[in-house]
Protein backbone atom coordinates (compact mmCIF):
# COMPACT_ATOMS: atom_id res chain seq x y z
CA UNK A 1 0.00 0.00 0.00
CA UNK A 2 3.09 2.20 0.73
CA UNK A 3 4.26 1.71 -2.21
CA UNK A 4 1.33 2.82 -4.68
CA UNK A 5 1.00 6.02 -2.89
CA UNK A 6 4.51 6.66 -3.05
CA UNK A 7 4.42 6.22 -6.82
CA UNK A 8 1.41 8.01 -6.86
CA UNK A 9 2.71 10.88 -5.61
CA UNK A 10 6.51 10.52 -6.81
CA UNK A 11 5.57 13.26 -10.11
CA UNK A 12 4.23 15.53 -7.78
CA UNK A 13 7.99 15.21 -5.60
CA UNK A 14 9.91 15.22 -8.16
CA UNK A 15 8.29 18.50 -10.00
CA UNK A 16 8.34 20.20 -6.46
CA UNK A 17 12.36 19.33 -6.46
CA UNK A 18 12.49 21.25 -9.84
CA UNK A 19 13.12 17.78 -11.96
CA UNK A 20 11.37 17.29 -14.75
CA UNK A 21 12.64 13.79 -15.76
CA UNK A 22 10.35 13.91 -18.64
CA UNK A 23 12.21 17.15 -20.48
CA UNK A 24 15.58 15.04 -20.43
CA UNK A 25 16.46 14.79 -23.93
CA UNK A 26 20.04 13.61 -23.82
CA UNK A 27 22.37 11.75 -21.65
CA UNK A 28 26.15 12.57 -20.67
CA UNK A 29 29.44 10.55 -19.74
CA UNK A 30 33.03 11.97 -18.52
CA UNK A 31 36.13 11.13 -18.34
CA UNK A 32 38.84 12.80 -17.18
CA UNK A 33 42.74 11.08 -16.88
CA UNK A 34 45.91 12.88 -15.13
CA UNK A 35 49.40 11.37 -14.94
CA UNK A 36 52.97 11.98 -14.07
CA UNK A 37 56.56 10.83 -15.71
CA UNK A 38 60.58 11.45 -14.81
CA UNK A 39 63.20 9.93 -16.77
CA UNK A 40 67.21 11.13 -16.43
CA UNK A 41 67.09 10.62 -20.71
CA UNK A 42 64.17 12.95 -21.01
CA UNK A 43 62.91 15.10 -17.73
CA UNK A 44 59.40 14.99 -16.56
CA UNK A 45 55.72 15.46 -17.26
CA UNK A 46 52.83 16.14 -15.56
CA UNK A 47 49.11 15.73 -17.07
CA UNK A 48 47.29 17.66 -15.16
CA UNK A 49 44.11 17.10 -16.90
CA UNK A 50 42.50 15.30 -20.10
CA UNK A 51 38.54 15.06 -20.16
CA UNK A 52 36.52 14.41 -22.36
CA UNK A 53 32.40 14.80 -22.20
CA UNK A 54 30.21 12.68 -24.13
CA UNK A 55 26.48 13.34 -25.09
CA UNK A 56 23.83 10.95 -26.57
CA UNK A 57 22.15 11.77 -29.01
CA UNK A 58 24.40 14.62 -29.95
CA UNK A 59 24.08 18.10 -28.90
CA UNK A 60 25.42 21.61 -30.11
CA UNK A 61 28.03 21.68 -27.39
CA UNK A 62 31.92 20.84 -27.61
CA UNK A 63 32.91 17.59 -27.86
CA UNK A 64 36.58 18.04 -27.77
CA UNK A 65 39.28 16.69 -26.08
CA UNK A 66 40.89 19.53 -23.36
CA UNK A 67 43.69 18.85 -22.03
CA UNK A 68 47.11 20.67 -19.55
CA UNK A 69 50.08 19.34 -19.78
CA UNK A 70 53.66 20.65 -18.71
CA UNK A 71 57.06 19.14 -19.37
CA UNK A 72 60.48 20.34 -17.69
CA UNK A 73 63.81 19.60 -16.83
CA UNK A 74 64.20 18.42 -20.26
CA UNK A 75 67.22 16.95 -21.49
CA UNK A 76 66.46 18.46 -25.41
CA UNK A 77 64.22 20.76 -26.55
CA UNK A 78 60.51 19.00 -27.26
CA UNK A 79 59.40 18.59 -31.07
CA UNK A 80 56.35 16.53 -30.78
CA UNK A 81 53.26 15.26 -28.11
CA UNK A 82 51.12 12.62 -29.57
CA UNK A 83 48.03 10.80 -27.71
CA UNK A 84 48.27 6.90 -28.32
CA UNK A 85 46.71 3.53 -27.98
CA UNK A 86 48.86 0.62 -26.66
CA UNK A 87 47.24 -1.33 -28.76
CA UNK A 88 49.10 0.39 -31.52
CA UNK A 89 51.55 2.52 -30.78
CA UNK A 90 52.66 3.49 -34.33
CA UNK A 91 48.91 5.31 -34.95
CA UNK A 92 48.94 9.11 -33.53
CA UNK A 93 45.47 9.19 -31.84
CA UNK A 94 45.89 13.07 -31.94
CA UNK A 95 48.88 15.34 -32.14
CA UNK A 96 48.64 17.92 -29.24
CA UNK A 97 49.74 21.63 -29.45
CA UNK A 98 52.40 23.10 -26.87
CA UNK A 99 54.60 26.03 -26.37
CA UNK A 100 58.09 25.04 -26.09
CA UNK A 101 61.36 26.28 -24.94
CA UNK A 102 64.69 24.62 -25.01
CA UNK A 103 64.22 22.53 -21.64
CA UNK A 104 60.37 22.74 -21.22
CA UNK A 105 56.54 22.96 -22.71
CA UNK A 106 53.41 23.89 -21.89
CA UNK A 107 50.45 22.60 -23.89
CA UNK A 108 46.89 23.61 -22.86
CA UNK A 109 44.21 23.31 -25.34
CA UNK A 110 41.67 20.94 -26.74
CA UNK A 111 41.29 18.96 -30.22
CA UNK A 112 38.11 18.00 -31.52
CA UNK A 113 36.59 14.66 -31.81
CA UNK A 114 34.44 13.26 -34.73
CA UNK A 115 31.03 11.82 -33.84
CA UNK A 116 32.18 8.39 -35.44
CA UNK A 117 34.83 8.36 -32.71
CA UNK A 118 33.47 9.73 -29.97
CA UNK A 119 32.69 6.22 -28.44
CA UNK A 120 36.32 4.95 -29.62
CA UNK A 121 37.58 7.87 -27.23
CA UNK A 122 35.93 7.53 -24.70
CA UNK A 123 36.74 4.22 -24.51
CA UNK A 124 40.55 4.78 -25.10
CA UNK A 125 40.51 7.29 -22.08
CA UNK A 126 38.52 5.00 -19.74
CA UNK A 127 40.82 1.68 -20.51
CA UNK A 128 43.78 2.12 -19.22
CA UNK A 129 45.29 1.98 -23.15
CA UNK A 130 45.72 5.74 -23.58
CA UNK A 131 49.54 7.18 -23.69
CA UNK A 132 50.75 10.37 -24.00
CA UNK A 133 54.61 10.05 -25.48
CA UNK A 134 56.48 13.41 -25.95
CA UNK A 135 59.44 13.18 -28.72
CA UNK A 136 62.35 15.27 -28.23
CA UNK A 137 65.21 16.76 -30.63
CA UNK A 138 67.92 14.04 -29.42
CA UNK A 139 65.57 11.29 -30.45
CA UNK A 140 64.82 10.62 -26.78
CA UNK A 141 61.12 10.33 -25.60
CA UNK A 142 58.96 9.32 -22.49
CA UNK A 143 55.60 7.24 -22.39
CA UNK A 144 53.81 8.57 -20.13
CA UNK A 145 50.46 6.14 -19.07
CA UNK A 146 47.28 7.78 -18.33
CA UNK A 147 45.36 6.97 -15.53
CA UNK A 148 41.53 7.46 -14.84
CA UNK A 149 40.65 10.36 -12.62
CA UNK A 150 37.31 10.90 -13.07
CA UNK A 151 34.77 8.32 -14.71
CA UNK A 152 31.01 9.37 -14.56
CA UNK A 153 29.04 6.72 -17.00
CA UNK A 154 26.10 7.17 -19.19
CA UNK A 155 23.33 9.23 -16.90
CA UNK A 156 20.53 11.87 -17.20
CA UNK A 157 21.80 15.21 -15.94
CA UNK A 158 19.14 17.37 -13.77
CA UNK A 159 16.63 18.70 -15.82
CA UNK A 160 14.26 21.91 -16.31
Amino acid sequence: MKLKVVLAFLPILLSVAGCNIYACKYETRFISVRANATSPQVGSVNVESMGFRQYKPEQPVSNSVSYVVRGEGLTAAPTRLTLRDTRDLSRVVAELSMQTSPVSFAAASAFDVASADRDRMFELLASGNARLILDLANDASLTVPLTVATREDWHRPSCD
